[in-house]
């Protein structure tokens, strides 16, 4: 496609008529996020690293 790098508008035309205007999508600049951002909005159980049941991992596993 030309103008791949190109920040232009791109219009394409067939018989002498545009068919379609191209235009680069913009990204938003990444920022960082701040430490405690969601801090409250959810509890992390004490197990949330615990083993699974063996039932679960049976699943997984397709038995």
């Amino acid at each position: 496609m030309p103008y791949e790098d190109s920040e232009e508008d791109y219009v394409t035309d067939q018989a002498g008529q545009s068919i379609a205007k191209i235009r680069p999508i913009s990204t938003p600049t990444k920022q960082p996020r701040p430490f405690g951002l969601c801090a409250g909005e959810f509890v992390v159980p004490d197990d949330f690293d615990a083993p699974l049941p063996e039932e679960i991992l049976s699943a997984f596993e397709g038995k």
